[in-house]
């Protein structure tokens, strides 16, 4: 398993709880966007849908980090993290031991996932290997040929036949490879074999095979969320309608194609990572070729819609004891460096803001110097830090409190020396102590510590 830093782990556990109720409402907006297009523009509609649950964890690790002050940029690269995660950027952290559960059963999901996807690959691979294809006959490669000009592709596609294929697929992007079973090459009239493979080729025109590996990453990470995989299988149900319509725009006889397809049914056993013929719901893709729309059933909203209400509430949840106010920013910015796990927790618990200040102040007494002295230097000293830091070490991005610079300096106060290099974007803090810091980069972004000599 990946070490993380526990501020980043923890980002990564609240990101991955706050996906539940949005990856929810943007599925059921992509329900009802995908009732009122024509056919022609759902497949685009789909696609935009999970285009955007799929950057939603690069969008909201990066406003997590911010808000946390960037504290977990000091030990690792943030895009190494925001591949981790997925969610919405607010609500508490997540303490103790309940941030390594999540994280634990979303890596643990990811792992079995990706050990599915390999596996498949693997299957394809087997299947597409030189030792079981078997050259075709001239006519298909003429045939091939022809609806590849028509179609605009430029890159040679080669086609074999296969005796352990089942069903006709595409294999890869930059050099795609049609595979056909024998069974189909001997079963199918020429007209219907040449739909058939105009509907391949339609997808190496559409480039959907980059599309699909792109969903099953997708899929991967997001696994825990049914809104994910939905949307995904209607992508796949659209992408194989587009393809239809090409397929029998070219043949020039959609009855003929749709008698292909139905001819394609019996052998159908598509694999997750290849472009199948027979994909899809047979029964709507020769509808929609038909020229007849009809409306899905509503199973599938009514789940989604179930799925919005429980995630909502565990959001609503998530949200409830969230301090608001000048008490938000004394524990995410006055104390975030400071105060440990157990305090943080505690503090958010607390219901009144007769309870938040009472804290506050067994907070600062806990570490005073001087034990029931009038003053308290260490606070005075600690918000002195911060003052410092916003005037010295603020960035056009970033406030200086929420710096490597600033949070060092907060931390550790002034360096004893102080070495500066300008021109390699590179600083250097040493203490009597024996820490030496090294800040690096634009604006002095990343902080690593050297081993003092």
């Amino acid at each position: 398993m990946i070490a993380l830093d526990s501020a980043v782990a923890k980002m990564i556990a609240q990101c991955l709880l706050h996906f539940l109720w949005q990856g929810a409402v943007l599925g059921v907006l992509a329900m009802v966007a995908l009732r009122v297009p024509p056919a022609r523009m759902r497949y685009g509609i789909a696609c935009a849908f999970f285009f955007l649950m799929a950057i939603a964890p690069v969008v909201t690790f990066m406003n997590l980090q911010t808000q946390a002050g960037g504290g977990a940029a000091l030990t690792m690269e943030p895009v190494r993290a925001i591949a981790m995660g997925a969610g919405f950027p607010g609500g508490r952290t997540f303490d103790g031991a309940w941030f390594q559960v999540v994280l634990g059963v979303w890596m643990a999901g990811v792992t079995l996932g990706g050990m599915r996807v390999a596996g498949g690959w693997a299957v394809v691979l087997r299947r597409s290997s030189a030792r079981r294809r078997m050259a075709v006959d001239a006519w298909i490669i003429a045939a091939a040929g022809r609806i590849s000009a028509r179609l605009g592709i430029s890159k040679p596609v080669r086609i074999f036949a296969s005796a352990s294929a089942t069903v006709p697929t595409v294999i890869g992007a930059w050099r795609p490879l049609i595979l056909l079973p024998a069974s189909v090459i001997a079963g199918l009239p020429q007209e219907q074999l040449e739909a058939v493979i105009a509907h391949e080729l339609a997808h190496v025109a559409r480039h959907d095979f980059v599309v699909n590996l792109a969903q099953c990453v997708v899929e991967v990470l997001l696994f825990f969320h049914p809104a994910v995989w939905w949307l995904s299988r209607q992508i796949r149900e659209e992408r194989e309608m587009c393809c239809d319509a090409i397929a029998a725009e070219l043949c020039g006889d959609r009855l003929l194609y749709s008698r292909a397809l139905l001819a394609l049914e019996e052998q159908r056993a598509p694999i997750g990572l290849a472009l199948a013929a027979s994909g899809g719901d047979l029964r709507l893709r020769i509808e929609r070729l038909m020229g007849i729309e009809r409306r899905r059933a509503s199973g599938s909203g009514l789940a989604l819609t179930a799925v919005v209400l429980v995630c909502a509430a565990t959001a609503f949840a998530l949200q409830a004891q969230k301090p608001e106010g000048p008490y938000q920013k004394w524990l995410t910015q006055d104390v975030v460096y400071i105060i440990n796990d157990r305090e943080k927790q505690a503090f958010e618990a607390l219901k009144t803001d007769e309870e938040r200040n009472h804290f506050i102040e067994q907070f600062w007494d806990r570490r005073n110097p001087k034990p029931g002295a009038a003053t308290n230097e260490m606070k005075q000293e600690h918000y002195r830090r911060i003052a410092y830091a916003n005037n010295r070490f603020e960035t056009e991005a970033t406030a200086g409190w929420a710096t490597a610079r600033g949070r060092a300096y907060i931390l550790y106060g002034p360096p004893d020396e102080m070495e500066s290099h300008p021109k390699e974007l590179r600083e250097e803090w040493r203490y009597k102590t024996g820490r030496w810091l090294v800040f690096s980069g634009k604006d002095y972004a990343m902080m690593r510590q050297k081993a003092a000599p």
